[in-house]
């Protein structure tokens, strides 16, 4: 039903589907395919992860700089097996196929790792903000790398256990803010 609704957000610059528990894979890529003026998409909490991600059948998605997709209890390391989830694979995907990309709420998501967000902060050169809350697999000087390496970031929401160093910190929060 969502697909059919879709063909006619041809104008569309936002969308925000948060809370929608319906909302899944194929929602999230008819919006993809039927919006070119797509610049952002919130999808928190959402049915995002239920069957398989289509991520071969994409094209690159220069128009989009936001992609919330936070709280999706579907994309568990409970059901790996079972559904996609936000992974490496998914940052290489998004990574690739939104260069442009100024914002991306990862919160909640543990199963990326350093490997996968090093590639996103490399290929994502306009990255402003990026929310890591509780994504555990990132150790604590990766902020340092990302801030050094991504003079565009502004804003990063560290993951647990991020503690910077007196002579880190100081420069750190010059050049971003870090909470």
């Amino acid at each position: 039903m969502f697909a059919v609704l879709c063909v006619f957000l041809g104008n569309l610059v936002s969308i925000n589907v948060s809370g929608c528990r319906k909302m899944s894979n194929s929602a999230l890529f008819a919006i993809l395919r039927n919006s070119p003026l797509l610049s952002e998409i919130r999808m928190e909490s959402t049915g995002i992860g239920i069957g398989s991600i289509p991520w071969l059948d994409l094209v690159i998605y220069h128009q989009l700089k936001s992609l919330h997709l936070a709280h999706n209890s579907y994309l568990r390391d409970e059901v790996i097996y079972l559904y996609s989830r936000i992974n490496d694979e998914v940052l290489y995907a998004i990574s690739n196929f939104c260069p442009q990309l100024q914002q991306l709420d990862l919160e909640r998501c543990y199963g990326i790792t350093e490997k996968g967000v090093r590639l996103l902060v490399e290929k994502c050169t306009h990255l402003r903000e990026i929310n890591l809350r509780y994504c555990c697999e990132l150790s604590t000087n990766f902020v340092a790398w990302m801030i050094f390496s991504r003079p565009s970031l502004r804003k990063i929401m560290a993951p647990p256990h991020f503690r910077a160093c007196d002579d880190d910190g100081k420069l750190l929060f010059r050049r971003c803010l870090v909470c």
